[in-house]
């Protein structure tokens, strides 16, 4: 995490460590397992900028020890956009993007807000055609990671009851 961002978010940095911590605590001892926290709460945070009542509660409680809804988006936007231009020799990339099943419509101030400032591509998918979607979300998921992560989803994950991905 970039210094500036530290000493006055000490509370996300806690969040942030518990949540990792939390997530190695629950991997399978008996697997290798390779987990990244930040990714998982840069999803969550695009997530808890729609969410509304106890949902946002809860987001808000594990990635941010309940800031407010201003300050979640300015740390984790601030976070993504430092940690990309961090030079120290090391290359990051951060994609993130919201895929909707089209049965259902995104709110502009939302789609708004989560391309603004976490740079989310924002795309409605028929979830009806699973084949499809999966290779749309694969293939976005290939793309910004160098072809380094591959399958990522698959026909049978979009099946069922989702109605969207959060991916980062």
């Amino acid at each position: 995490m970039p210094a500036a961002l530290l000493g006055a978010n000490s509370a996300f940095l806690k969040a942030e460590t518990d949540f990792g911590l939390n997530m190695l605590r629950q991997s399978p001892v008996t697997e290798q397992v390779v987990v990244s926290p930040i990714s998982v709460i840069f999803a969550l945070a695009m997530v808890q900028a729609g969410a509304k009542g106890k949902t946002k509660d809860q987001i808000n409680k594990v990635i941010s020890n309940g800031a407010t809804d201003d300050e979640i988006v300015e740390f984790y936007s601030d976070l993504a956009r430092d940690t990309l231009n961090a030079s120290n020799g090391v290359q990051t990339r951060i994609a993130n993007a919201f895929f909707l099943d089209k049965k259902y419509t995104v709110e502009k101030p939302y789609a708004d807000t989560i391309t603004e400032k976490y740079s989310a591509k924002v795309e409605a998918l028929d979830f009806g055609q699973a084949q499809k979607t999966a290779k749309t979300i694969d293939a976005f998921v290939s793309e910004n990671t160098a072809g380094k992560i591959q399958n990522f989803v698959t026909e049978a994950t979009v099946r069922g009851e989702w109605c969207f991905f959060a991916d980062n």
